[in-house]
């Protein structure tokens, strides 16, 4: 059986995360609240024209519960590629027995950073997209 989940990148989404990355000083200089609102959103707007995605929905059982997903995605603000992956059933399984193992999160500077963007990269080669509801879903 296979799980759906949806992808892509919201507003909303672009926005906490900006939030939790812009740092709150600049060298030794503590930026002010209006000038950290301002960093934030400059971050936020370079997201949203970006192409990365992420997933933003929980894992569905069923495609159409997806497709409502996106359809209330599309209503509460700003959102672009919003597609459906279905999981590949191997790697679902890999996971789920534990043989998958996670690497370890430990920061050790840009390799760390690059290393993270590869398994990134490798955690959605188990997705693919899910043809039949890739489609855009008008409200």
């Amino acid at each position: 059986m296979s799980t759906f989940a949806v992808f892509g990148m919201t507003e909303h989404f672009a926005c906490e995360e900006a939030r939790k990355k812009t740092p709150t000083s600049v060298g030794k200089t503590q930026l002010t609240e209006a000038q950290w609102l301002e960093a934030v959103e400059r971050r936020v707007e370079q997201v949203m024209a970006g192409a990365r995605v992420a997933q933003l929905s929980a894992l569905f059982d069923a495609s159409q519960f997806a497709e409502q997903f996106i359809a209330l995605l599309r209503k509460s603000g700003k959102a672009r590629d919003l597609k459906i992956r279905a999981e590949d059933q191997s790697q679902a399984e890999d996971r789920d027995s534990g043989r998958a193992e996670e690497p370890d999160r430990k920061d050790h500077g840009q390799e760390g950073r690059a290393q993270d963007q590869i398994d990134s990269a490798d955690r959605l080669r188990g997705w693919f997209a899910h043809d039949l509801c890739q489609a855009e879903v008008e409200v």
